[in-house]
């Protein structure tokens, strides 16, 4: 019994390292082959959003969603978990236009002016249909005695993979210039 408890062991300190390693893997691959995303931050006095080492974010498609029957159906048959279909500006600046389910993405292509984000929804009034988009990422981490810097943090930069994943990989100014010094 000893020789198999042992076993387990090994293969779920295996497995977890495995699944760390795929996790980060993905992560880069997303930082180096997704489109690029600007999403506005919400407006927000910068010094209550500074603790510390991090920022706390929210961002202007963060909002009540006025939703139809259809929107309605999407939300409830993803548990919450939709597709957000973001416009895209010259700038490549997003505006929340649409949800789509999930499994929906492949079915219908949008060009290039749009991309699909994932986000959460949560039922923000009942009566009216009303739900509030939500975006995972909700901070950012920045090196010590830099927050001046980020007081001009005017959006968030993304990188989107194809199926709607994304990390945010810095903050921009109004002009869209990363506020992070390259090394």
């Amino acid at each position: 019994m000893n020789k198999i408890s042992n076993w387990v062991l090994v293969l779920t300190a295996v497995l977890a390292l495995v699944y760390v390693n795929l996790n980060t893997w993905q992560r880069q691959q997303i930082k180096l082959r997704g489109e690029i995303l600007f999403l506005e931050l919400a407006p927000v006095d910068p010094l209550s959003l500074v603790q510390g080492q991090y920022m706390r974010l929210g961002f202007a498609i963060e909002k009540r969603y006025d939703s139809t029957p259809e929107d309605q159906e999407v939300i409830q048959n993803g548990h919450g978990n939709v597709l957000a279909v973001i416009s895209l500006d010259d700038k490549r600046i997003g505006t929340l236009t649409g949800l789509l389910a999930p499994n929906r993405r492949q079915q219908q292509p949008h060009g290039d002016d749009t991309l699909e984000l994932q986000v959460h929804t949560r039922l923000f009034d009942f009566d009216t249909g009303s739900y509030w988009i939500h975006i995972k990422q909700n901070s950012f981490l920045f090196q010590e005695n830099t927050e001046d810097r980020y007081a001009l943090a005017k959006y968030g930069m993304f990188r989107v993979h194809e199926d709607g994943r994304y990390v945010l990989v810095d903050l921009a100014d109004e002009h869209l210039r990363p506020l992070t010094p390259k090394p």
